[in-house]
């Protein structure tokens, strides 16, 4: 056990948006059943997902006991591009694009729209809002009852003038708030888009994954003085959960910066998660790759992304035994959020 450590690193968590050819069926490979995992009963049977159908990305859902992957949202003018569950993880919202891309310096995003639906009844998708053009875009929980969307646009053909547009939604759908301001970048420099913070602490309080001065990640019970490594950091931290007893902490760790030199390798060397218990002080379970890593945990379950683009795909484990149960991998690439794609730093 080590003494308790001065000074802490900041911590950030991201999201990019991707795309990937079109694909229709399901991997036809036998995949295993999660009996033998104790889902808690108050949260949700299976997971929702991006992959593509007829060529867009679109909503899947996949239930944790089946072998079948099912196709919940999709229209041949619009891509999924980002996907987020409540706290609770009873409400999904998910937010569509007619186009997007990178002509220049600036990307652009056409057509953007946020959608709701209850868990259990994806059929009765929500329109809650939209806007025509953008730049860019932040969308997570500010907290367990508000949802934050906020855009970036040009206010001027000239390219001078951006409109930041802040709005936050209630659990239901309903706009509680939509505020906007406009920037002369010329004088005042481009407005920084809101970021989600990392939730580096458990649910109940009592324990936090945290990063020393000697760069490494540690596992602390805040009602000590003590911590205890649990890795180097070589990547910056970017997502944290723990299971509901507090047994494991899970981490991922990513690196898409330009600075990494595996970049745009075949297989590149981007991300790394890892599965620590807190009883018995040691890492389980610690995979390295490409993609993002990011992650859900249900019950006993974890679910999590590995790879970009058409090697993307999305793996389904037991935390108890650290068992791989299933695999998510259709044609043209999966992930949780949206397809994991690789940073456009090009001008």
């Amino acid at each position: 056990m080590k003494k308790l450590f001065p000074a802490l690193c900041s911590l950030v968590f991201f999201a990019f948006a991707g795309c990937g050819d079109s694909g229709k069926k399901p991997d036809a490979a036998d995949q295993p059943q999660v009996a033998e995992a104790s889902a808690f009963p108050e949260w949700p049977k299976g997971i929702y997902f991006v992959s593509n159908f007829d060529g867009k990305p679109s909503l899947y859902f996949r239930g944790f006991n089946d072998t079948a992957n099912t196709v919940v949202w999709n229209r041949k003018n619009e891509s999924v591009i980002d996907v987020r569950y409540s706290k609770d993880k009873k409400v999904v919202f998910f937010l569509t694009a007619a186009e997007q891309g990178k002509p220049g310096i600036f990307p652009f995003i056409k057509g953007l729209k946020l959608y709701r639906f209850d868990y259990d009844r994806p059929g009765e998708t929500k329109l809650c809002g939209q806007t025509p053009e953008c730049i860019y875009y932040s969308f997570f929980f500010e907290n367990n009852d508000l949802l934050r969307f906020e855009t970036s646009s040009f206010a001027d053909s000239e390219q001078k003038t951006v409109t930041n547009t802040r709005q936050l939604y209630s659990l239901t759908g309903v706009m509680l708030e939509n505020r906007s301001r406009s920037v002369d970048i010329t004088k005042e420099g481009f407005p920084q888009i809101s970021k989600e913070s990392l939730e580096y602490t458990s649910k109940d309080g009592k324990y936090a994954v945290l990063v020393n001065k000697e760069e490494n990640i540690v596992l602390k019970e805040l009602s000590s003085r003590n911590y205890d490594i649990v890795v180097k950091k070589n990547k910056p931290l970017t997502e944290v959960g723990f299971t509901a007893d507090n047994s494991y902490a899970v981490i991922s760790l990513a690196d898409v910066s330009p600075n990494n030199e595996t970049l745009y390798e075949d297989n590149p060397e981007t991300s790394e998660l890892i599965i620590y218990s807190v009883k018995n002080k040691s890492v389980k379970f610690h995979t390295k790759g490409g993609g993002y890593k990011r992650f859900l945990i249900f019950g006993d379950l974890l679910v999590y992304e590995n790879g970009f683009g058409d090697k993307s795909g999305i793996v389904i484990m037991n935390i108890v035994n650290m068992q791989e149960v299933a695999k998510i991998r259709l044609k043209g690439g999966s992930g949780l959020l949206n397809i994991p794609s690789i940073p456009d730093y090009d001008a």
